[in-house]
């Protein structure tokens, strides 16, 4: 798509700015893998039925134009469906309206996580788990907890993202 766009941007200035957007903290192997699998990243997503329609600047706020549409322009028309779909084909049990409180952690593995469902707590055990929360983006408190750089410091999170998977990994000693 981007080269549909006519858009050429070299992945080592990416990486470099992107380090530097992160004031140096992040892994540069995460961000050389990230960058270097885009393209396949992107694929698999079609071919799983995500409906991306255009790429861009993000409205002026990306550094490097590559950032891709959703069709509609919301997640929830041409990803989640999809997605969903495709997690249901392998047995993914989503639970909704459900808030996880802690993690199950034994013998060093995260094993699941305790949960409020609609005011009740309960237990889930998983083979896997992922921390989805969306970060510390709206926690000015964690922010500054980590001598991040906060002078000039845009906040462009949603207002969910408290920090509640940042907590209960570093609970575990992340």
């Amino acid at each position: 798509m981007q080269k549909e766009a006519g858009i050429h941007a070299k992945k080592e200035e990416i990486i470099a700015r992107e380090a530097e957007l992160g004031q140096y903290r992040v892994d540069g192997s995460f961000w050389v893998d990230l960058v270097n699998h885009s393209a396949d990243n992107i694929d698999w997503l079609v071919e799983h039925g995500v409906q991306l329609t255009a790429v861009d600047d993000y409205h002026g706020t990306c550094q490097f134009p590559t950032f891709h549409w959703y069709k509609g322009g919301f997640v929830s028309i041409g990803y989640v469906p999809y997605m969903k779909e495709a997690a249901d084909k392998l047995g993914t049990n989503f639970l909704l309206e459900t808030t996880a409180q802690s993690l199950i952690f034994e013998n060093g593995v995260v094993k699941g996580a305790y949960a409020n469902q609609k005011g009740k707590i309960i237990k889930i055990k998983a083979k896997a788990t992922l921390i989805a929360t969306g970060g510390v983006g709206h926690s000015a408190e964690l922010i500054e907890k980590q001598d991040w750089q906060t002078e000039n410091l845009h906040y462009c999170s949603m207002p969910s993202n408290t920090g509640d998977g940042y907590k209960m990994a570093m609970s575990l000693g992340a």
